[in-house]
């Protein structure tokens, strides 16, 4: 799907009952988990949320607080609200590179990713202070950079075949019901309010496709690591399962939401269709791969092809 598509699927006047429903999406999460430090023009810069339509969904319950400038929103809510609302903004079209990775034809490929971090708190006294992981510097062909907050990672991937194992078909049935949701931290490991809200981000859906396989008496695990796309990897957590000597890596609440917005074709994409070859095993739980003065960061993960003579 193009970009224009995705505009196009968001064009025209959204009706009271289709934004009630994302706005009553947005209430199962407790308002004490909301910070409002978003305005009406950070809504239509990062979100494609227009002026109009914020109004719509305030009118009908978009959570918010009032400010000497305006109404003031949570960041979580307006991404969720556009996700929902399948808006054309930098998300949407992250989901596409996703897609497009998972649709590749290449049976391996050499990448290299420029990790950084930014500062969680720009403006602080003094200057910033980063420190890597032990996690992240045990992963094979991590190099760090002069900085305590850069560093490359070369990586030969071998892309086999997304394998369906029909073994795990019921299990990946699983997630067909939830209903993806970026959740706050606090709530990111939280199996209770799955169950209670059916919301779940990629981190809990895994968490709790681990705990059934597991229940069933399937080897299986979370795995934390990268999403490989480019020109952006991203941070990402997923289920394996042990399957004739080796993990099988999947994860159908990722891709019932790429199949959802026609990203990828649910005819070859079933839900218990393998990933493997397109993540990368960093550890069991998300370590924060860097702090800064003890405090996660948000991580840049910039992805190229390279010769594969430069890669491990």
């Amino acid at each position: 799907m193009t970009a224009s598509a995705i505009g196009r699927t968001a064009a025209g006047t959204r009706s009271d009952a289709e934004l009630l429903e994302v706005v009553e999406r947005l209430w199962r999460v407790p308002d004490r988990h909301r910070e409002f430090v978003q305005d009406a023009q950070r809504a239509a810069r990062e979100h494609q949320i227009d002026a109009a339509l914020l109004g719509q969904l305030t009118d009908l319950g978009l959570p918010s607080a009032g400010s000497a400038s305006g109404r003031l929103y949570d960041r979580l809510d307006l991404t969720n609200a556009a996700l929902a609302l399948r808006l054309p903004n930098a998300r949407a079209l992250a989901m596409r590179s996703w897609a497009g990775s998972l649709n590749s034809s290449d049976t391996q490929v050499a990448l290299e990713i420029e990790i950084g971090a930014r500062c969680p708190s720009p403006g602080h006294a003094g200057p910033c202070s980063f420190d890597r992981s032990a996690a992240l510097n045990a992963v094979p062909g991590y190099a760090p950079g002069p900085g305590t907050h850069d560093g490359v990672l070369r990586r030969r991937i071998d892309r086999q075949s997304h394998q369906c194992l029909p073994e795990l078909r019921e299990l990946a049935s699983l997630a067909r019901p939830l209903q993806y949701h970026l959740l706050p931290m606090v709530l990111r490991a939280d199996l209770g309010f799955l169950a209670e809200t059916g919301l779940a981000d990629c981190g809990l859906a895994a968490l709790y496709l681990t705990q059934e396989a597991l229940a069933r008496g399937m080897r299986a695990r979370s795995t934390f690591g990268f999403f490989l796309a480019r020109p952006y990897s991203m941070e990402h957590t997923w289920t394996e399962v042990r399957s004739g000597g080796a993990w099988v890596a999947i994860d159908p609440h990722l891709v019932n939401l790429l199949t959802d917005w026609s990203f990828l074709d649910a005819s070859h994409w079933p839900p218990h269709r393998s990933i493997d070859g397109c993540v990368l095993r960093v550890a069991d739980e998300d370590p924060d791969l860097i702090t800064h003065y003890g405090a996660p960061t948000l991580l840049t993960l910039t992805t190229r092809h390279i010769s594969e003579g430069a890669a491990r």
